[in-house]
């Protein structure tokens, strides 16, 4: 395993087309992200997208969670596709900053501890 200062949990993704102007290069724009690092403090990021993810990447899974998880999205006005797939882990991903604004941070903080 790599010594890293930081990694980040994936928690959701968007479907294509269901981010305005995200059709451009790369892969998917990141929904739900969080920054991890190595004492486990988890911090919000905002703005990231997966690069583009080769298939040999799927050679470098370190850990699949026997959880399975149904994805539903569309892919055009007359086609939709459902993916049951497990949480990955992989080695190394590429992760790029995005233009396309998904997600306002919250105006207030959150009341709860």
């Amino acid at each position: 395993m790599q010594e890293k200062p930081f990694g980040y949990i994936v928690r959701a993704i968007a479907g294509p087309g269901e981010v305005p102007g995200s059709g451009g290069g790369g892969g998917p724009v990141i929904l739900d992200v969080v920054k991890v690092t190595p004492d486990g403090k988890e911090e919000p990021v905002r703005g990231l997208r997966f690069g583009d993810i080769p298939s040999t990447a799927f050679r470098d899974i370190l850990e699949a969670s026997e959880e399975r998880t149904l994805l539903n999205y569309r892919i055009n006005v007359a086609t939709s596709a459902s993916v049951i797939a497990p949480s990955l882990i992989f080695e190394e991903l590429d992760v790029q900053k995005t233009r396309e604004i998904v997600q306002k941070p919250p105006i207030v903080a959150s009341p709860l501890p």
